[in-house]
């Protein structure tokens, strides 16, 4: 998938776990540029067995790898959680 973004030239921003940053594969990638918005604590997920509240202490670290997308290439933010419920089929 990163490899498909860098090739389009165009700007991108995903959702990866933080230990995306290494790997010989995505380093071809991330040496052409890339941004990371970062936050202060872990992001909670839905899951497909529970669309109504999230799942809790998430064991990973998350961030927005980006491309021309933020104004500067490093930034981390203070992540308010709140709970909200997703809709079966919603994008």
């Amino acid at each position: 998938m990163l490899k498909r973004l860098d090739e389009l030239k165009k700007p991108f921003a995903v959702l990866l776990p933080m230990n995306s940053l290494q790997g010989l594969k995505r380093f071809e990638v991330f040496k052409n540029g890339i941004q990371i918005l970062a936050f202060d604590k872990r992001i909670d997920y839905h899951t497909n067995n529970n669309f109504e509240k999230y799942k809790k202490g998430n064991y990973f670290a998350s961030a927005y790898f980006c491309r021309d997308i933020l104004p500067k290439d490093l930034i981390i933010e203070e992540l308010k959680k709140y709970e909200r419920p997703i809709l079966k089929g919603e994008n």
